[in-house]
């Protein structure tokens, strides 16, 4: 089963230009979920979401969805899954903006968290048959996961 998104999602790396993750009426394979968790880690463990939850106290929310994309060709598809790996793998650090509840195409909320990124996972290729479209979407589609640990305070 798939969806259209009705949520935009932003991320900042540290030190890039912002990317734009998923917008409305983009395809999505799992819908934007955000589960809230409260945890009291007492050691932290260097390098991991629960080093920055310790800094900003013992509030954490996981925000995870899978997106898809369509491309002219198998080799674009597979080029894009790998640049956003790569890209969240060496900066997995930023802020995301989650923009949701669209009512006559303006955002009735809008959160800007510190986030940590996990490895995404882009799935293997597919076709547009999969999602259901039979139209000239794209030759190939690209399915990624994206899960992020979101601290910090709501701007």
């Amino acid at each position: 089963m798939v969806y259209e998104s009705t949520d935009t999602v932003i991320y900042r790396p540290d030190g890039l230009d912002a990317v734009t993750l998923c917008k409305p009426r983009d395809i999505m394979v799992a819908p934007v979920d955000v589960t809230a968790s409260v945890q009291v880690q007492r050691d932290g463990v260097l390098g991991s979401a629960w080093m920055l939850q310790r800094a900003r106290g013992n509030a954490l929310m996981q925000l995870s969805f899978t997106v898809a994309h369509p491309f002219p060709t198998a080799a674009a598809a597979r080029a894009w899954g790998l640049d956003v790996q790569e890209m969240f793998t060496l900066y997995p650090l930023g802020h995301i903006t989650w923009l949701t509840c669209f009512f006559q195409g303006r955002p009735q909320r809008v959160r800007e968290y510190t986030a940590t990124v996990d490895p995404p996972h882009p799935f293997p290729l597919t076709s547009d048959h999969w999602y259901g479209f039979d139209d000239a979407r794209g030759a190939a589609w690209q399915a990624v996961e994206f899960k992020f640990a979101l601290t910090g305070d709501i701007n």
